[in-house]
């Protein structure tokens, strides 16, 4: 799962691990010259990702989990949707028409849709309801889904979810603009403690950590995104018809 997946609650404890003098996690780190370069980064990015979120702010809390949970709706959908029309034309004597129908939804691939950010796939759901043909909603619509659904559904469902992280990321900007003390740190907190994990993970893959370091090092992150996985498996393409609803209003709105 893609660390925006993960709440700000979630990244605390992670960063907590590695920062943390006494814990097996940090002294692993310490060994590693590819990775104790970043210790300092980290220790600040942990900080600051620490007193974010104030404790009398219960509704920047709710916009970044309702925004991280559909998020995760949203990429299951389109996950599922891109694998259905690609594994199926495997399966019939001609699946031409069913990879030009998965391509047509998916120009740019399956990696540009879940790996946009939130204002990103908000603008590309729009986008794609202006080109998308009364003949390919038909197409859409012939292939089944248990339950009576139709792939139609599942998409209508992935727009919705895209739909509802636009108002979000509005709600947001309303957010930071009444209250940007709080808001601003919130949103440059998560992006910089995302940036600098990603640093973290990618200078593991370059110093070939064993077993033992893995699982120290590693350890919290996995668990937290398990969390978050099991989450998003909750919302998913299976819930075709509840994903195309908008999720609970904020109490704040």
């Amino acid at each position: 799962m893609a660390l925006k997946g993960l709440t700000i609650e979630e990244m605390e404890p992670v960063s907590a691990a590695w920062v943390d003098e006494t814990n097996p996690a940090h002294q692993a780190i310490l060994t590693v010259a590819e990775l104790s370069g970043l210790l300092p980064k980290l220790k600040g990015v942990h900080a600051e990702l620490h007193a974010a979120v104030p404790q009398d702010d219960p509704l920047a809390k709710e916009i970044s989990q309702l925004s991280a949970t559909t998020d995760a709706t949203h990429d299951a959908l389109a996950r599922g949707v891109y694998g259905y029309l690609t594994e199926v034309a495997l399966l019939v004597d001609d699946g031409t028409p069913l990879l030009a129908l998965r391509d047509e939804l998916m120009p740019e691939g399956l990696s540009a849709v879940v790996h946009n950010t939130y204002r990103g796939q908000a603008g590309f759901a729009a986008l794609l309801r202006g080109r998308l043909t009364s003949q390919s909603r038909g197409q859409l619509r012939e292939l089944p889904l248990p339950g009576g659904k139709s792939l139609h559904d599942a998409v209508e469902g992935w727009l919705a979810a895209a739909d509802r992280l636009g108002e979000l990321e509005e709600t947001k900007a309303r957010l930071q603009a009444s209250v940007p003390t709080v808001a601003g740190r919130i949103f440059d907190a998560r992006n910089r403690w995302i940036r600098t994990v990603n640093a973290l993970i990618a200078n593991a893959a370059l110093a070939e950590l064993d077993e033992e370091q893995e699982r120290l090092i590693f350890g919290p992150l996995r668990a937290a995104e398990a969390t978050a996985d099991a989450r998003a498996a909750r919302r998913g393409p299976a819930q075709v018809v509840d994903a195309a609803k908008p999720p609970p209003q904020l109490s704040g709105e």
